[in-house]
Formats: structure tokens, sequence, C-alpha cells
């Protein structure tokens, strides 16, 4: 066996290896910066702890040394003062008079941006993502053969929108709406028992309770009422459900509790849903998740309303005390006080301040953040924690026909048994109004959620199964063509039309052309 050299090996290496291993050391090393640049994760210098409270002659130390910075920054102005008397006596050049013109001019554009953000108040932003919201909703309700309505318990007559029902039976007979009062575990079993009482007068009402971690309370009646319709109907293919519905009614989350898996994304805020969602919830029903109907017009409701419905973020309203204002006179005074531990107020204003002391929602120097306060408020209303309930509004006159509606889609639906079945299981699961510890409420409903009208208007037709005090708002006319949708969007204020941005430039050459031709002097006509 041949013998080991002791002599130390040579670290001596070929150029090619050693230019190779510096490449891969740089690299290295820039991958490490942007990483930290990234994370933010920059190295922060040491705070210094300042001086110990046991040490001797504390506060005089303490003087001295506000007395030196202090000296220090009277220096630092000083020395600022002097060079801008320099600046200012020396002769002005060339370079210095551009440089003064230059700063003249980036100060005009600053005080003209300034001006043009002034204009530009949020009350007059237009919400563009409205006009491809309505895009979606259309194309959910082209390729549905059921359309499930999501309804808030608390409110199914406010959360309800009679115009977009009228709209989906404009665009077939066939399609089928089933309304689903979802959150029934935030009301009353006997307010839940009136509402469906009332609404399946008109439609199959199915009541519902999300729930991801076990089976959700009514999902089995719906699975089921879905495929009675499907064989009804004799449906050979795929039953689609498209589920719509206002924002922030549980849309998303009735997808997730049927599938029983996040496979859509929730949040406790309007407008998580962005798209249409495609969801195979099995080898016979397929499920379309569609973004909150954004129509409902505030200016007709009103911006508290629209607020108190959860159809728009709390965190982009201009005012949050006015939804405020109104919860204040809707709800019981002792009820607030008990809900919020706060002392007797005698309004709105007085309310917001002791919820801003109480929450430690306060500005610089002390004074009370009333809308950070109304926030707080507004969100604890979306969650439930404020406990209120509608009843339904009293019939003046009986439904005529109400019956043989109830007969049609019981045959359709199968709805007897299942009627039954969720009356045994998830009605009186619910607590009673005595037995539940939360102290419910009742307050006005705010009516039904009106539509605007993003193009023409449909036919004027009166609605059915309502009152007549209703009051109706049209959605455009349904048309079969893609055609006409694209108008009624490009017909939309702000939007730009191609089409007529090309018609223009085509009439403005043909102008051009002629005004050539008559300035030529010629009476020969090339064109011809």
């Amino acid at each position: 066996m041949p013998l080991k050299s002791k002599k130390s090996k040579s670290k001596r290496v070929t150029l090619r290896k050693k230019y190779k291993i510096l490449k891969k050391v740089r690299e290295h090393h820039r991958k490490a910066r942007k990483d930290v640049k990234k994370l933010g994760n920059k190295i922060k210098p040491r705070k210094d702890p300042g001086i110990p409270s046991a040490w001797p002659f504390k506060e005089q130390v303490l003087q001295d040394v506000a007395s030196q910075k202090k000296r220090e920054l009277e220096r630092e102005f000083a020395r600022r003062d002097a060079a801008l008397l320099e600046k200012k006596d020396a002769p002005m050049d060339e370079a210095g008079q551009l440089a003064a013109l230059q700063e003249a001019a980036e100060e005009r554009v600053n005080n003209f941006v300034a001006e043009k953000m002034a204009e530009l108040r949020p009350e007059a932003v237009v919400d563009y993502s409205r006009k491809a919201f309505y895009k979606d909703f259309v194309k959910v309700v082209e390729v549905s053969d059921v359309i499930v309505e999501v309804i808030d318990a608390r409110d199914p007559e406010g959360g309800r929108c009679l115009d977009v029902e009228r709209f989906i039976r404009r665009m077939g007979s066939n399609k089928k709406i089933i309304l689903l009062l979802n959150k029934v575990d935030l009301v009353p079993r006997e307010v839940v028992e009136m509402w469906l009482e009332r609404l399946r007068e008109e439609l199959p009402t199915v009541a519902f309770k999300c729930n991801t971690q076990q089976q959700a309370s009514g999902a089995d009646v719906l699975l089921q009422l879905l495929k009675n319709y499907a064989r009804n109907a004799g449906l050979k293919t795929t039953l689609t459900v498209g589920i719509v519905g206002l924002p922030n009614v549980g849309k998303s989350s009735l997808i997730n509790s049927l599938k029983r898996a996040r496979v859509a994304q929730v949040g406790n805020t309007p407008g998580v849903t962005r798209a249409v969602q495609e969801v195979h919830l099995d080898a016979h029903i397929k499920l379309l998740d569609s973004p909150g109907v954004v129509f409902a017009d505030p200016s007709r409701d009103g911006v508290a309303a629209a607020a108190l419905r959860n159809c728009v973020k709390v965190e982009q309203l201009d005012d949050p005390v006015l939804p405020v204002t109104e919860i204040v006179k809707r709800c019981p005074r002792a009820q607030l006080m008990q809900i919020y531990s706060v002392p007797r107020f005698d309004s709105a204003a007085d309310f917001l301040q002791l919820i801003g002391g109480r929450r430690g929602k306060l500005k610089k120097g002390g004074t009370v953040d009333v809308e950070a306060a109304a926030r707080i408020v507004l969100q604890n209303w979306s969650d439930g924690l404020i406990p209120y309930y509608t009843m339904p509004p009293e019939r003046k006159t009986v439904v005529e026909g109400s019956s043989a509606i109830v007969q049609s889609y019981a045959k359709e639906f199968g709805t007897d048994q299942l009627f039954a079945h969720e009356k045994a299981s998830v009605i009186q699961a619910l607590p009673e109004m005595e037995s539940d510890k939360r102290t419910f409420f009742a307050t006005p409903s705010f009516g039904a959620a009106f539509v605007s009208s993003l193009g023409d208007g449909m036919e004027d037709e009166g609605p059915t199964n309502m009152d007549e005090s209703d009051e109706v708002v049209r959605l455009p006319k349904p048309s079969k063509k893609h055609v006409s949708q694209e108008s009624v969007l490009y017909n939309e204020e702000g939007q730009f039309n191609p089409h007529a941005a090309r018609a223009q430039r085509k009439k403005r050459k043909s102008q051009r052309k002629q005004e050539m031709q008559e300035d030529s002097g010629s009476d020969f006509d090339f064109n011809e």
C-alpha cells in the first residue's frame, strides 16, 4: 500500500474554477440582499436605554442633555439661515436662473395637482368594477339551471332584490329560483318560522346556517331539493346552480359549507369574491359563485341603508357616523348600554364619545376618534353582536294564486316531505326568544334593495306577489345576443367605447377628404 504524502496539499486551483467560485459568491450575496430588502428585516441601530432610575442626580443630567440638544438645534438653524442669506445675496448666474425657473415650474405643477385632487371628491368617484360584476352576474344567470338567491335572515326583505328575480325570469321560463335564508342562528326561532311561511307563498325557501367543520344546518335539505328538481325535470347532464345575492350575505360560505372544504375565499367584508368561480360539488351538481350584486343604488335608499345592509366596506365609508346614528335610532338605548358597558347617553355623538374612550380610540391631544369608534359599531352590527331582527310585513290583501304557486313548485322540487324534515332538524334546533341569552330587539326593515339601471330600461311589467306600495327600479332587458350586453357596458358613463371612437375617426377622415376636394377647385371627382 503506497504511503500518503505528509506534505500539505496545494490550494492552487485553475482560474476557471476560481472565477466560478467568485461568481457563485456574488450571486449568493445579491440574493441575500434582495431577500432582506423584500422582507424589510434591516438591522436597526440599538436604542439608547437612557439613564437608569437609580442613577444619582438623574434630573440634573436630563436637563443638561436637553439643553445641549437645544443648543445644537439653535446652531443648526443659525447655519441654515446664514447659508440662505448668502445664497440670496450672491449674484445669480445662468445655471442659477435655470434652477429658479425649474423650481417655479415644479411649484406650479404641484399646485395644479393639488387643485385637481381637491376637485376629485370621494362621492364623485365612479366605481367601474360594477360593470365587470354585472357582466359576471349575467354570465352566471345565463348558464345556470337553478339560481339560489341568498338573503340575510335578520332582514330578508332588505336583502331580497325583486328586480334581480324579475331579470332571471326574463332570461328564460325554465330557470328556477330558490330563496336561501342564511344566518338563521342570529335570529329567534319564531321569527324564522314566520319568514319561511311568508316567503314560501312565492318561492321555495330553505333555512340555512353555514358551517365547514360539521354538517351545515339545512345543507341536506338544499341538496335534496336540487336532486329532486334534476330528477323531475329529466336532466341528463350536470345541474348548474348559480349563487347570487347582495354582498356579504354568505354566498361563498354557502359553497364552502356544501363542499365541506374551503374552496372559495371568504371574509367578513363585502367584495371578497371578485370573479365567477366554478365548484363541482359532485358528478351531478355544479355550483357557480358570483360576486355580490352591487347594483344597489345608495343614492336611492341612502348611504346609511347601504352600510347597514353590509353592502359597503366600513373602511370606504366617508361618513361612518351617519349609519351609527340610524342604529342608535333603531336600537333601544338600554340594550346598547348593556352590550358596550357604557353609561347613559343622550345622542349618537355622546354614544360614540363613550365608545371611543372605552376602546382607546384617541387622536393626538387625547381627543376621541369618533370615526374609528363608529367603524367599531358598524363592524359589530355586521358580525351580529347587536342582535336584531325584522318582522314580515302584513299583507293588506290576499295574494291571488299563491296556492297555485306553492303547488307548482312543490311538484317540481318535492318540497312537502323536505320542509317537514327541515322543521324537525333545523328549525327546532334554533333557540326560542325566551330561552336565548341574547336580548333581541325588533327593528323596521330597510325595504327591498333598489337597483340602478345600467342601460335601456325594461318594459313595464307589474310585479308578481308584491304589495302595491313596493317601488321597483328596472334592470335592463336581457337579450340573447352578446352584443346587447357589450352595448350596455359601453354606454356606461366614463367607459371608453372603441366602436364609437372608430366611427368618429372615419367621420373626421371623410370630412378632411371633402375639404381637400373643395380646396382643389377641380370639378372632377377622383372617387368615381
